[in-house]
């Protein structure tokens, strides 16, 4: 299980509270520059919370107090977090087997045994054959795929997609929707997923964290998200577009020239189809 709760004030302001199960696809969405890209950054280690704990499977990655003090904070490497980025990061001077090899290059594994867990992964991948070309000879969809293994490499606990999908065509999404389904089942350790399109995060995520202005705003499933979203604001971001400025006063709620008395049996009820503002 991983488990977030971290906040700041400076440089920029951070509140986020999330939880995600082994084998669970939590994602995370919200506006551009809501701070989805931060979190992740966040849990992997390469930025600090003033305040706050990150845990993983019992184990404290990061820790620190009200006053900004750091009780415990594990480097990105001791963290092993498997970190898929936007632009896939690969090394352009590096065939696709080079790159996966990688993260295994400080390990105890000899060259031959490095170089066959590699391939392996480009096997699961899909693109084995592919193994000798250069990033430059790879396709979008191709350069995704050599990203993937290469962040499976490590035997990550916990896995870290940046908006896998958004530079690739939709035929592509498809079959890297199937290929995350498998791993998923194969791997069982937390996946968070950023992604602006809630297509692909009602097809793929158990959960849905909506952030803006790098607060989180409410999580739950995709069907109760986008059927009760916590407020106007979650409701715009999820694109509900049935809201209505209403005034509740005294049981009476009133809405576009509209009007519904509540009893004490619909008390907390809201008219079907309806959010107010």
């Amino acid at each position: 299980m991983l488990k977030v709760k971290i906040s700041q004030n400076t440089p920029s302001p951070l509140q986020i509270s999330l939880e995600c199960a082994p084998g669970e696809l939590h994602a995370l969405v919200g506006p551009s520059g809501s701070g989805k890209t931060t979190v992740l950054r966040t849990i992997a280690g390469l930025n600090a919370p003033s305040r706050g704990k990150i845990e993983c499977n019992g184990e404290v990655c990061f820790e620190a107090n009200d006053l900004g003090s750091k009780v415990w904070q594990l480097s990105p490497a001791e963290r092993a977090c498997g970190f898929l980025f936007q632009q896939y990061a690969l090394f352009p001077h590096l065939n696709a087997l080079g790159n996966v090899t990688i993260p295994l290059q400080n390990s105890a594994l000899k060259k031959s045994e490095r170089n066959a867990i590699s391939m392996d992964l480009l096997d699961r991948m899909g693109i084995a054959n592919l193994a000798e070309r250069m990033p430059n000879q790879l396709s979008g969809g191709q350069q995704q795929r050599v990203a993937l293994a290469r962040a499976l490499a490590r035997q990550p606990k916990i896995l870290l997609l940046d908006e896998p999908f958004s530079a690739i065509d939709a035929p592509t999404c498809q079959g890297l929707y199937k290929t995350l389904a498998e791993l998923r089942t194969d791997l069982n350790i937390p996946i968070l997923l950023v992604t602006h399109d809630l297509r692909e995060t009602d097809l793929l995520a158990d959960r849905i964290t909506v952030i803006d202005q790098s607060i989180s705003l409410q999580t739950a499933a995709p069907q109760t998200l986008f059927q009760k979203p916590r407020n106007s604001r979650v409701a715009e971001l999820v694109g509900i577009s049935n809201m209505f400025h209403g005034v509740f006063d005294a049981g009476r709620l009133s809405w576009d020239g509209c009007e519904k008395v509540f009893n004490v049996a619909d008390k907390g009820k809201i008219p079907p189809k309806t959010r107010v503002a």
